[in-house]
């Protein structure tokens, strides 16, 4: 993944400007696909009466992990250094495809399919009305 090819670019003493800068545009990215995506997973999940619940959840985990993750982080830097930070991250986004292969998920698509192009027009039409 990308945090654990910079944090091997830190450990080698190999990081550049533009490894950094190109490891942002990159995890920005993946985050614009995996954030519908998991949003997608969890609804398909756990259905529409618990919707509400799950996400409370999956927020709440979300925010416990980064609080225990920066005091990881600190211990890291100041006992082994910033590319552990970098290798514990990256082994980290691992955490969720193999939780993902022992969830019991039954997908069932939607009957009426719509273009990806006129669903995307059709939001930022509505991002654009409803401010």
């Amino acid at each position: 993944t990308i945090a654990l090819s910079v944090g091997l670019l830190v450990l080698f003493a190999q990081i550049q400007l533009w490894h950094v800068l190109l490891a942002a545009t990159l995890q920005g990215i993946a985050m614009a696909i995996q954030l519908p995506a998991s949003n997608a997973l969890l609804f398909y999940t756990v259905g529409p009466s618990r919707l509400l619940n799950a996400m409370a959840a999956r927020l709440m985990a979300f925010n416990f992990s980064r609080f225990i993750g920066s005091i990881l982080a600190g211990w890291l830097l100041s006992h082994v250094g910033i590319w552990s930070c970098y290798m514990v991250a990256g082994l980290a986004s691992y955490q969720a495809a193999v939780i993902r292969v022992f969830l019991n998920l039954r997908y069932t698509p939607q009957e009426k399919s719509v273009p990806f192009w006129q669903m995307l027009v059709e939001g930022i039409k509505y991002a654009w009305v409803n401010r």
